[in-house]
């Protein structure tokens, strides 16, 4: 890795939400564990095809995600309790090139 990207992860924030290798750090400073992922996304009905390739930031441990980066989570609280919040970004956005680094390091 370069130092360029080095020094462009190191300084990296979405909303004010500070990026580290292995977790986010909010504007409160609440310390949120996290992994990175960056794949093929589909839409729901898309019956299998792939729509889009998307950079997403999932919570590990069931620690909530800070608002700030308007976290889904899809569960209804009866059956989904084990639902983690993730953050999806479509490529293209300069987000979707920020988590690029992250998940590439």
């Amino acid at each position: 890795m370069t130092n360029t990207k080095q020094a462009a992860m190191k300084n990296a924030t979405i909303n004010g939400v500070k990026l580290m290798k292995k977790g986010v750090k909010g504007a409160d400073g609440t310390y949120s564990p996290v992994s990175y992922s960056i794949g093929v996304r589909y839409e729901k009905g898309s019956q299998g095809k792939a729509t889009y390739n998307a950079a997403v930031i999932y919570a590990k441990g069931y620690a909530p995600l800070p608002a700030a980066l308007f976290p889904q989570n899809e569960s209804d609280a009866m059956t989904d309790y084990f639902e983690k919040d993730k953050v999806i970004f479509r490529e293209g956005t300069p987000e979707f090139e920020i988590i690029a680094a992250f998940a590439a390091a």
